[in-house]
């Protein structure tokens, strides 16, 4: 039996969860013509989050609106697009519609015929503008295109200006373009702050969350039925407990979950959730939280390490108890921890108080310095 789960970074898991609201404002934004501000999209959250798998269902949702999609790639922005994404989905186009004819004259009985010209094959202009212009020419009425960029961070300033600019263009022009990208956090802020990203400060700004613990549930339990596995309820609302809503983080326990399960009984026990636990949580530490963590200033490691000293479980910390733990006062530490908060790193679920946004960072930023060889 195939293992329903998938902790596999970007790919679109069998049983969906979370608000999908962003979806469906993105395709209503589809249906409101070339004006719609709900067709720029910008898209954040820390690793794990789901920003693929959301730029993936607004591929999705272009696609079932009869949009064609071009992916961008963060490395090398243009030049993949103008020498073989535009022109694959050309000629795609092309081949679905071979007969497609435009006029080029018209002569009346008694004077004349008239004569048609089937479009030539010669290659799109060696341009992104050109070659997007050319792509919304031979769309079909009614359809757009979609273009989509991951790791949005990674990419040089001045190709993601080369590519905003065409599409502001094309829209100036009533051409039914779409943009969606997304991207960490850290990243995203520093690449808004460039003078070439005034398309993108624009755009509408989401900022991904946990799902809730009735969505946590569900994914959970459904996912597993998918692969004829039960968890009962009892064990559900623990392994749902675990994760905070985290989707990776449900994704990577229900796969060890059912990897168990189904070598016997087909049914998930506590002793199961208590054995798979450990090897969870350090797989999320490697994956997520040591990559959160890195290039992170003194100042920022120090608060959140002072934050998980104090921590009791998964529970929020009072910040007064953080300031004091580092010997300073709530002033004094008053800009760091703005500046965790601005990398989604940390967020305030109420007045004075403050949580890890990624489940168990905590208990990693404790064990970090330690090693257990077996032999101390």
């Amino acid at each position: 039996m195939q293992n329903p789960f998938i902790p596999t970074f970007g790919v679109s898991p069998v049983v969906l969860g979370g608000d999908d609201s962003l979806i469906r404002d993105f395709g209503a934004g589809l249906d409101g013509g070339p004006g719609d501000p709900r067709r720029t999209l910008l898209i954040s959250g820390p690793r794990g989050i789901g920003k693929t798998v959301a730029l993936n269902e607004l591929e999705d949702e272009a696609a079932r609106h009869g949009w064609v999609v071009l992916r961008a790639q963060p490395y090398d922005l243009i030049s993949p697009l103008v020498a073989s994404v535009i022109p694959k989905t050309l000629s795609s186009l092309r081949q679905k519609n071979p007969d497609r004819r435009r006029i080029t004259g018209v002569n009346i009985a008694g004077i004349g015929g008239f004569s048609t010209e089937t479009p030539s094959s010669e290659k799109p202009e060696p341009s992104l503008i050109g070659s997007l212009n050319a792509l919304c020419d031979a769309l079909p009425q009614g359809s757009g295109a979609l273009l989509t960029l991951d790791e949005v961070q990674s990419v040089d300033s001045k190709e993601l200006w080369q590519l905003t600019a065409a599409v502001q263009d094309l829209r100036r022009d009533g051409r039914d373009v779409a943009f969606a990208a997304a991207g960490l956090p850290d990243g995203v802020a520093t690449l808004l702050q460039h003078p070439g990203t005034t398309f993108l400060r624009r755009a509408q700004h989401t900022v991904l969350a946990p799902m809730t613990p009735t969505e946590t549930l569900t994914v959970l339990e459904e996912t597993a039925l998918q692969g004829a596995v039960h968890i009962p309820a009892d064990v559900l609302h623990d392994a749902a407990a675990l994760t905070r809503g985290y989707p990776f983080l449900i994704q990577l326990l229900g796969y060890h979950l059912f990897e168990r399960a189904i070598r016997r009984d087909q049914l998930v026990s506590h002793d199961d959730l208590g054995a798979v636990t450990p090897d969870v949580l350090r797989t999320l530490g490697d994956l997520i939280h040591q990559p959160a963590l890195l290039h992170l200033p003194t100042a920022e490691l120090e608060y959140l390490e002072a934050m998980a000293e104090v921590q009791d479980g998964q529970q929020a910390v009072p910040s007064a108890a953080i300031a004091q733990r580092l010997g300073k006062s709530l002033q004094q530490v008053s800009m760091v921890r703005q500046k965790l908060i601005d990398r989604e790193l940390i967020y305030s679920p109420r007045r004075g108080a403050l949580n890890f946004v990624i489940p168990h960072m905590g208990s990693h930023l404790k064990q970090r310095a330690t090693r257990d060889t077996g032999w101390d």
